[in-house]
C-alpha cells in the first residue's frame, strides 16, 4: 500500500517534512481524506486507465483530468465539457448522441425525452445524450463539450448541426412551418466515430426584443399584425419609371361622395379601374342646360371631337359621364347633377378621381364653349 507524502518546501527541514506527512497520514487514516498542501501532481495517462467510480486521473491525450462517475461508459474531461444528470423517462432507449429536450422532472432530476424540430413543445433540445439512456433510468446529457461515436456522414466538418423535424440532427436548419434550433458543430465527419461540439442556440422565441438596429438580409414573413411607433420615412421623387405594365394606387375600388365644397349635388361615385391599353385624352363638353337641371345633357370624345363617342347624354341617376366601351375597357361612372356649373365641377373632380385610380395615363379636357380646361 503506497502512503501519501508531504510535498517537499524550500524551507523544510527533515522534520517538518516529516510532521506534516505524519499529519496527512493520520487523517488520511481517520477520515479517509488526503489533505493537500498546496498543490497535487498526477502522472500523466496515455493508455486507457480502469474504471473505478471516484477516480480522477490526467489524460495527456485529452490534456484534462478526467473523472469516472456511476456510468461506466463515460469518462467526463474536466473544463472541456458539461454534463446534466437525467433520467430517460420513456419506454425507449435514448440513443448515444441523440439530441433531448427537457419533458419533466422526477424530484430534482430533470426528465427528458427524444428533441424534434416540428413541435415548439418538443423543440428545445439542451444537448446531446452522451452515451445510451435506457428506458426509466439515470443518464447523461453533454449540454457543452464533444459528443463521440456518433454518424455525422451526413455533415461536413465544420458544419452547423440542427435539430431535425423528425427528431436527430441535420445539415440545414429546419423551415416553415418546422421551427430551427441549432446544436452546434461537427468536429469529425464519420459513420461511426463521428464527433459533434454540442453548444445550443434558440432561434426561436416566444418574445424577441432588440433595443438597437436590426438589418435582415433574407426574405420575412409576418404573420401576426406589424406596427409601427416611430418615424415613417417617405421618398418624394420627381418623375416615376415602371418596367412594369401597371401600377396600382389606392387598390379600393370604391370612392365615396366628394367632401369638398362644390355648387350642386355632391353625390358621386366611382366603381372599377381603367384597364386600357394606351394613354388616352378625354374630351367632355356640355351639350345643352337648363335652369331646371332636369335635361342637362353633354357629350365626349378621345380626338378633341373629330368624331363624337356619345353625345347628348342626359345627366340624371342613370345616365353617366362615359359608358362601358370595349375598346378602352372603361367602366361606368354615375353621375347626378342639376345644373351645368354643378355638372362641370362634377366631372372635373370625377375625372381627377380616375386619374389617382388608372393604370395609365389618362388626360381629361373640358370643353365649355369658349374655354378649354386641361388636366395632367
Amino acid at each position: 500500500m503506497s502512503l501519501p507524502l508531504a510535498n517537499v518546501q524550500a524551507t523544510d527541514t527533515f522534520q517538518t517534512w516529516l510532521d506534516r506527512t505524519n499529519e496527512i497520514i493520520v487523517n488520511a487514516a481517520n477520515n479517509n481524506i488526503v489533505a493537500v498542501q498546496s498543490y497535487a501532481d498526477f502522472t500523466a495517462n496515455t493508455a486507457s486507465v480502469p474504471y473505478q467510480q471516484g477516480r480522477l486521473f490526467y489524460d495527456s491525450n485529452e490534456g484534462a483530468l478526467n473523472f469516472y462517475n456511476e456510468e461506466s461508459e463515460i469518462t467526463l474531461q474536466i473544463g472541456q465539457e458539461e454534463y446534466l444528470r437525467v433520467k430517460n423517462n420513456t419506454l425507449s432507449t435514448i440513443n448515444n448522441g441523440a439530441p433531448v429536450y427537457i419533458a419533466g422532472s422526477d424530484g430534482v432530476v430533470p426528465t427528458v425525452e427524444p428533441a424534434a424540430a416540428n413541435s415548439a413543445a418538443t423543440l428545445y433540445a439542451v444537448g446531446l445524450a452522451t452515451h445510451a439512456i435506457e428506458a426509466n433510468s439515470i443518464g447523461y446529457v453533454t449540454t457543452h463539450g464533444i459528443v463521440k461515436d456518433i454518424d455525422t456522414s451526413s455533415i461536413s466538418p465544420g458544419g452547423t448541426v440542427y435539430l431535425a423535424p423528425a427528431g436527430g440532427f441535420q445539415s440545414a436548419s429546419a423551415t416553415y412551418p418546422n421551427y430551427p434550433h441549432e446544436i452546434g458543430y461537427c468536429i469529425k465527419q464519420d459513420a461511426t466515430q463521428g464527433c459533434i461540439f454540442v453548444v445550443p442556440q434558440q432561434h426561436t422565441f416566444e418574445d424577441f426584443r432588440v433595443t438597437d438596429n436590426v438589418r435582415v438580409d433574407g426574405s420575412m414573413t409576418i404573420a401576426g399584425n406589424f406596427e409601427v411607433l416611430g418615424t415613417e420615412v417617405i421618398t418624394t421623387i420627381t418623375n416615376l419609371d415602371v418596367a412594369d405594365s401597371f401600377v396600382y394606387l389606392n387598390t379600393g375600388d370604391t370612392v365615396t361622395a366628394n367632401a369638398s365644397a362644390v355648387s350642386g349635388l355632391n353625390d358621386l361615385t366611382f366603381k372599377g379601374h381603367y384597364n386600357g391599353g394606351n394613354n388616352v385624352t378625354y374630351y367632355v363638353k356640355i351639350d345643352s342646360t337648363d335652369e331646371v337641371g332636369s335635361s342637362d345633357t353633354f357629350s365626349w370624345s378621345i380626338d378633341n371631337f373629330s368624331t363624337t363617342e356619345a353625345a347628348n347624354v342626359l345627366s340624371t341617376v342613370q345616365s353617366s359621364c362615359f359608358v362601358g366601351v370595349s375598346k378602352h375597357s372603361l367602366l361606368l361612372i354615375p353621375v347626378t347633377q342639376s345644373t351645368m356649373f354643378g355638372l362641370v365641377l362634377q366631372h372635373l373632380l370625377i375625372l381627377m378621381l380616375v386619374l389617382l385610380v388608372t393604370e395609365i395615363q389618362v388626360t381629361l379636357v373640358l370643353v365649355i364653349p369658349t374655354l378649354v380646361y386641361s388636366l395632367m
